[in-house]
């Protein structure tokens, strides 16, 4: 499962002051308080950085993880904390019906995943690798959110790797990126060239399950 991981250093503290105090306190309402730094699973509440109704970049309090209903054949809702962006033409035209958004982080974990030959599959290892992008000590998960009555949840954006340790990374850009990602008249698949290929990443081994 993917996590990720803030540093709370000068960037992530100029982001937590400009967060939209409004929601703040509608999150506060549902006993929602806390603003982690270090690792952060999913279900935990984030920055995110959006585009509001006028136009201007807002930093919003998000939940990370968006809830979908039931679907034929299922009993249960489906909660997803990862949306593949490397989607069919005919489930695009969903994907980029949600609104974008990009989380800030330091660096991010990723399970580690071995390749059977046998099944063409990847099978779960027993550790995990701490991945960032190369040159970049904060960087922006690119991401898409609706809202679920009325409070924003988000899910991050991954495509394909071309690494064979990970079957899909997260699409991740720099600051340069963030108000062409955030524009509505921008299509987000043009930029996929832009964010992050080349990640530094260092083994850790895990005991238990992640």
């Amino acid at each position: 499962m993917l996590s990720i991981h803030l540093d709370n250093g000068r960037e992530l503290q100029s982001i937590y002051r400009h967060m939209n105090q409004d929601m703040v306190k509608k999150w506060y309402s549902r006993g929602i308080q806390a603003f982690p730094t270090g690792e952060i699973r999913p279900k935990a509440l984030l920055p995110a950085i959006a585009r509001g109704r006028s136009g201007d970049i807002h930093i919003v309090p998000m939940l990370w993880g968006m809830t979908f209903p039931a679907v034929p054949g299922k009993t249960t809702e489906q909660f997803l904390h990862e949306i593949p962006a490397d989607l069919s033409a005919s489930q695009k035209t969903r994907l980029w019906s949600f609104h974008r958004c990009l989380v800030p982080m330091s660096w991010y974990y990723e399970a580690e995943y071995l390749f059977n030959q046998t099944t063409g599959k990847y099978d779960p290892g027993a550790g995990r690798f701490l991945c960032q992008p190369s040159g970049a000590d904060f960087s922006y998960l690119a991401c898409v959110y609706h809202l679920e009555e009325g409070y924003p949840a988000f899910a991050v954006c991954t495509c394909s790797s071309c690494m064979n340790i990970f079957p899909r990374i997260p699409v991740i850009f720099g600051k340069d990126d963030v108000h062409a990602w955030l524009s509505p008249d921008v299509n987000p698949e043009t930029l996929f060239c832009h964010r992050f290929m080349s990640l530094v990443t260092d083994y850790e081994a895990v005991s238990g399950s992640l």
